[in-house]
């Protein structure tokens, strides 16, 4: 499923925002996780440097090698989604725009971008990485959601909130459960985290 990063904000634009309203603020970013494999990067808002703790903080996570752009700049990457996170969580969310920034729907793209590759390693003839299903828009079944369900137990996304933040990024839009999924949707995002878990 594809979607417009025109429709999302940049973090860019989340800072200018809070650099205009908080001059004296702190941003406080740190490796929260390193490996060969990937980064976790944690981003802190400060109202002000003098503030003992931050009014938020925002998780984000990139892997080596996953694809051309983070061959170099995984760590940049995960930095600047971190922080694009962690003022989205306070108070700087477009009332207009989707909430994921549009730094980690570049990610999501790349790795949609990544299973389309994969699949066309395997089925050289391949021209679409997602196969024809019978009535995408129809209510997901219970197989996709048991296995949604089973295959997020595996993906480091601990929390009921940040797994619905992941399942929205990959679709698109907001879901309140995932009985609200879709067909299609089902379909991307069991190859979201089957793509995940083999990072």
């Amino acid at each position: 499923m594809r979607f417009n990063l025109d429709n999302y904000e940049t973090v860019e634009s989340r800072l200018a925002k809070f650099w205009d309203e908080f001059p004296n603020g702190q941003i406080f970013t740190s490796i929260f996780h390193y490996d060969d494999n990937k980064v976790v990067f944690k981003a802190e808002v400060y109202r002000d440097i003098a503030d003992p703790r931050p009014v938020a903080t925002g998780f984000a996570e990139e892997t080596r090698d996953s694809n051309p752009v983070n061959k170099t700049s995984h760590v940049e990457n995960a930095e600047t989604s971190s922080i694009g996170r962690a003022l989205a969580n306070w108070k700087f969310q477009s009332k207009t725009a989707p909430r994921p920034s549009r730094e980690e729907m570049n990610k999501v793209a790349r790795q949609q971008d990544a299973i389309v590759e994969q699949v066309k390693q395997v089925f050289p003839s391949a021209t679409d990485a997602t196969p024809a299903i019978k009535d995408p828009s129809a209510k997901a079944s219970p197989a996709q959601l048991g296995k949604i369900r089973a295959m997020m137990n595996g993906t480091g996304l601990s929390t009921r909130a940040d797994q619905h933040d992941y399942i929205a990024e990959i679709v698109n839009r907001s879901v309140p459960n995932l009985d609200a999924l879709t067909k299609g949707e089902a379909d991307t995002v069991i190859k979201a985290l089957d793509a995940r878990s083999k990072r």
